[in-house]
């Protein structure tokens, strides 16, 4: 990652979980994973933001993580069409 300064890896399901978890270990930091938000979440605490995804619909993404701090995220995905689950994602570690 060059001069790339980050404090955690962060992720957001499903395919960015298997490119994240190979880079936790050559990076050594750690792995914040963004979950899509299913309903059996709702019982969990938790974090959660709504976004729009490429087709216009409403989603949702959870992070169960919390108390991490301040941090610089270095966000791994596979896909990038819109930008707006990656806004969700921002939008979501800044609640906590």
């Amino acid at each position: 990652f060059g001069t790339i300064s980050f404090d955690v890896l962060t992720t957001i399901e499903a395919r960015g979980f298997i490119l994240g978890g190979m880079l936790v270990d050559p990076v050594q930091r750690p792995l914040i994973t963004i979950r899509k938000h299913k309903k059996s979440f709702e019982a969990l605490p938790g974090y959660k933001q709504t976004y729009t995804n490429w087709q216009g619909e409403k989603e949702n993404l959870y992070l169960f993580e919390s108390n991490f701090g301040p941090a610089n995220a270095l966000f791994i995905d596979d896909i990038l069409e819109t930008g707006t689950s990656l806004q969700g994602a921002v939008d979501l570690l800044a609640q906590e």
